[in-house]
């Protein structure tokens, strides 16, 4: 009786923490962000993009590649409730920030793991889920773009891309996405890259 009466009054407690709402739990409100930005991109694919989600990497995952016209994109989703600024090679969302180097990073990991497809220069691209009143910011070879923006912006960009490099790009990409091999091996590639000769 009594460890009943302690799970119900923790499951009370963390209820109310949470104000009852399910946004407070950082994972589950990435993960919404995560669908939306999946749901944003759905009219690419019938448009000479393709667009592989969810890739595991040795620590997570990548949200979302995307290969077109325009490029080679990772696309990471940030979601907030609070106002969205850019300044210094930082992403603050009220009091959470996050550091561009990131970003950046996580996309050369990207084509570190597409060296042997000789993959062009991947952008990294931040989706924001948030009141950002920017719209769209450039910043250390690190794009943010408002989620309602994100479409509009990669179908106007000039042509980079024909079809069939696209299609073989994304068809490295899902070889990624499937291979557990593929995993451990991603720093040392990235390692094999960044270190030279």
């Amino acid at each position: 009786m009594a460890a009943a009466l302690g799970s119900l009054l923790t499951a009370l407690y963390v209820g109310w923490q949470l104000g009852g709402d399910v946004r407070s739990l950082t994972w589950v409100w990435g993960h919404v962000g995560e669908q939306q930005t999946e749901a944003a991109l759905k009219p690419l694919e019938g448009d000479g993009w393709r667009v592989i989600h969810d890739i595991p990497t040795e620590r997570g995952n990548w949200d979302h590649v995307a290969v077109g016209p325009g490029g080679l994109f990772l696309l990471d989703t940030k979601t907030s409730e609070r106002t969205a600024s850019v300044r210094d090679d930082r992403l603050y969302l009220g009091r959470t920030t996050f550091n561009g180097g990131a970003f950046r990073g996580a996309a050369l990991g990207v084509h570190a793991a597409l060296t042997e497809s000789k993959p062009p220069f991947v952008q990294a691209v931040v989706v924001i889920w948030a009141d950002f009143p920017a719209g769209r910011h450039e910043e250390h070879n690190v794009v943010y773009v408002a989620g309602g923006d994100l479409v509009n912006w990669l179908t106007n960009l000039p042509p980079k891309l024909a079809a069939p490099r696209v299609d073989e790009l994304a068809a490295a990409i899902e070889r990624l996405r499937s291979s557990a091999s593929s995993v451990p091996a991603l720093s040392e590639r990235l390692e094999k890259t960044t270190s030279g000769p």
